[in-house]
């Protein structure tokens, strides 16, 4: 029932854009019939940020894939045209209207091959019958940074779960459907989700932050 969020993508793939046709295509009737009320490019976010036209929820995506210019951080490429790109994002919500009612959440889907000393943690079962020659889909991967962005964030934070239950990628979905007051007999993502610790612990400052940082972006690799 929830209608006012929005993905906005950099590039597409064979003319696809990349996260709807991978998770939202034939999902939701509505949304296939008027993807234009959901889907926009990343330059249109920049200017929705801007003039504070942004949805209750924006999915970002990077520019996953070009010869040059990719912007997802992906090891083996140039990562300055990732922090070019990242800081132009940060910079229309830092200079938008709605700067004080916004969290930016920057986040990565796997780690790249770069090695972690830390050995992977055991975690909730994702689905109680996931399992695939005896593994049980109960431990983590390695670790990926996740970087959360707000005037209502003390400088320097560093943060952990305040549960015996570790921050994982399925805290920004339970934090979504918590704030959104979808009951969690509602959710329907699993025990992993349902488990999940959210992120309000965070939000240290009793009122938003009047300063924020610039950043030099680098010019080239």
């Amino acid at each position: 029932g929830f209608t006012d969020w929005k993905i906005y993508n950099s590039v597409e793939w064979e003319k696809f854009v990349h996260t709807y046709h991978l998770f939202l295509a034939g999902q939701i009737p509505a949304v296939d019939a008027d993807t234009s009320s959901y889907i926009a490019g990343i330059d249109q976010f920049k200017k929705d940020a801007q003039t504070g036209n942004l949805p209750a929820f924006s999915m970002l995506e990077p520019v996953w894939i070009a010869k040059v210019g990719t912007t997802s951080y992906h090891p083996g490429g140039d990562l300055a045209w990732g922090e070019r790109g990242l800081n132009e994002i940060y910079e229309a919500l830092k200079t938008g209207p709605a700067w004080n009612e916004t969290l930016f959440i920057i986040s990565f889907d796997e780690h790249g091959g770069i090695f972690d000393h830390v050995p992977p943690p055991y975690a909730e079962n994702p689905w109680p019958n996931d399992v695939n020659d005896g593994f049980r889909y109960d431990m983590m991967g390695v670790r990926v940074p996740t970087i959360l962005i707000s005037p209502w964030i003390k400088e320097k934070t560093v943060f952990r779960s305040p549960t015996a239950v570790a921050y994982d990628s399925t805290s920004i979905l339970a934090t979504l459907l918590h704030w959104h007051g979808i009951p969690k007999a509602r959710w329907g993502l699993g025990d992993r989700t349902h488990n999940a610790p959210t992120f309000e612990g965070v939000f240290q400052c009793s009122s938003p932050r009047s300063s924020a940082p610039s950043f030099t972006p680098p010019y080239d690799k």
